[in-house]
């Protein structure tokens, strides 16, 4: 279990919090004023396995033949959910499957799983609370959030 000392400016919480909020997120109950964050983990279908399935984070994102900057584009995602070879991760790269059945790579920062980090919070006495907070499973690793701009032309989306 690992322990945060939210009271230290320089707490790992803080990133954290912060790529789990930049993801943006939904309101799961208006009435009770409850939102989940990231929108991955609050809107993930339930038809599609959450195990074998990842979801590209984010506009436009680049899809290329082989795993590195300089090999072709084979096509551009945006928020689509994308079959996921977890065996085949190469230098932050994973080897994906298109919705349309095409393999290629796509840079792990543009990758997100249901079961990354996530958090609930919820209107307390008429101020937000975090309520949850949830990491990914033990041998996952939580890419970095995508940059602002990257090389690859890909657009992550504020949300």
């Amino acid at each position: 279990m690992k322990v945060w000392v939210p009271e230290n400016e320089h707490s790992p919480l803080w990133n954290t919090l912060e790529a789990i909020l930049r993801m943006g997120g939904t309101f799961v109950d208006k009435d009770k004023g409850q939102y989940v964050t990231p929108y991955v983990h609050s809107l993930w279908p339930e038809d599609v396995d959450p195990s074998e399935c990842s979801a590209i984070a984010g506009r436009e994102v680049d899809v290329r033949k082989h795993p590195n900057m300089n090999s072709p584009v084979i096509a551009r995602l945006s928020h689509d959910i994308v079959r996921v070879d977890h065996t085949a991760s190469q230098g932050g790269w994973e080897r994906i499957t298109t919705p349309d059945g095409r393999e290629g790579h796509v840079f792990g920062a543009f990758i997100r799983s249901k079961y990354d980090w996530s958090a609930g919070f919820a209107k307390v006495d008429g101020e937000w609370m975090m309520k949850w907070l949830v990491s990914k499973p033990r041998g996952r690793r939580l890419p970095p959030p995508p940059p602002v701009t990257d090389p690859g032309k890909a657009r992550p989306d504020p949300m």
